[in-house]
């Protein structure tokens, strides 16, 4: 799959970084690319995962175009040879918004209707 996902993207480096989760529905994980770039790949080996990844590129791609909220940038749905699909977007690093999780939380409680 990784050669696939390689030759794909076109790029002379493709160096895993790790799992990177993806939920418990998908298998995902994380690659370095050309010019130190990192992308998000996304695996789902059931029949509808094609159908499924395509409305989550499309989704992806409306919400970038509002321009007010962050959503990784969707490059690419493929076929996975073996069964289901894969969806390579960008990678963004998530890690850093747990500081502001109790914060988050807070504000949500006192913004919920009484």
């Amino acid at each position: 799959m990784e050669t696939l996902i390689h030759k794909e993207l076109a790029t002379n480096v493709f160096r895993s970084f790790g799992s990177a989760g993806g939920g418990s529905i998908n298998d995902g994980h994380g690659y370095t690319v050309d010019g130190g770039k990192q992308v998000f790949v996304k695996l789902n080996f059931k029949d509808e995962a094609r159908r499924l990844f395509d409305g989550e590129y499309a989704g992806l791609f409306a919400m970038q175009a509002t321009n007010t909220v962050r959503v990784p940038k969707p490059i690419k749905v493929l076929d996975n040879p073996q069964s289901g699909a894969v969806l390579i977007m960008e990678h963004l690093d998530m890690h850093t918004l747990r500081q502001h999780s109790a914060r988050l939380g807070l504000r949500r409680r006192q913004d919920a209707p009484a």
